[in-house]
């Protein structure tokens, strides 16, 4: 019988009152979902839709190259991206390459870039063209960072959307210099095999993410949650929001 906890007043109906949390890494529900359901999509993004099984290739793309660009367990990867999937495979492929990932707010100033970037030890960033341009060029010496990946929003729009965007400079773009450290996303994903390293973690004890706090009342602090943290938490969502597999969520 489950022990009566205070807050379960606040629970609905058909909430259920305890989860069982599988000790999966994170990537891996990612994995199991495109196994079970391949051709259920994903996401949507500028009229174009992807799978399931379609992102978690491009996924093991992107983990097969930041391995061989020197991503090993533990690295700090940085994305500094806003909603689309480029964030969506990076995030995965970097958790899939046994590294540990920290986001930023694409709003973010260059002191506050800077700060985040060097606190958390990042040493890959990936980041839209535009930022690059006005933010990162101008703090690459005083950063952490070893090498960029950088992708431009429109990389997965439509054919056709991305050339009239572009036409009518509705898709900002930016001009990226050559440097033996500048990675393009598109580039990697194309050039790699779906062959990503197999990394032993221990999911209650390694990290997945830094996640930092607003710092409102002072310096952003970096919280490490573990792949078990974060796997109970997507967990107890679905569960909370009484979600079914297959079913769409905005």
């Amino acid at each position: 019988m489950i022990e009566e906890k205070p807050w379960f007043k606040f629970y609905l109906k058909d909430t259920p009152r305890e989860a069982i949390i599988p000790e999966v890494r994170l990537d891996e529900l990612l994995k199991q979902i495109a196994q079970e359901l391949p051709d259920r999509i994903f996401l949507s993004f500028m009229g174009a839709k992807f799978t399931f099984k379609y992102i978690d290739e491009l996924v093991d793309r992107f983990a097969t190259a930041l391995a061989d660009i020197g991503v090993k367990k533990g690295s700090v990867v940085a994305i500094m991206l806003p909603n689309c999937p480029q964030f969506a495979i990076a995030y995965y492929g970097a958790l899939r390459a046994g590294a540990i990932v920290t986001t930023l707010n694409p709003l973010y100033t260059a002191r506050e870039t800077e700060f985040q970037l060097n606190d958390s030890g990042s040493e890959i960033l990936i980041v839209l063209d535009v930022l690059y341009a006005n933010i990162i060029r101008n703090i690459k010496n005083s950063i952490s960072i070893k090498r960029i990946i950088i992708t431009n929003i429109a990389d997965f729009v439509p054919p056709l959307k991305r050339v009239i965007g572009k036409l009518l400079k509705k898709i900002p773009q930016a001009k990226v210099e050559a440097d033996p450290n500048l990675y393009l996303l598109m580039d990697l994903i194309k050039k790699y095999k779906p062959n990503p390293p197999k990394v032993e973690l221990d999911v209650r004890n390694d990290a997945a993410v830094i996640l930092y706090t607003g710092g409102t009342t002072g310096t952003p602090k970096g919280a490490v949650l573990t792949h078990y943290n974060m796997v109970a938490n997507a967990i107890q969502c679905n569960l909370w929001s009484g979600t079914k597999k297959g079913t769409e969520i905005l």
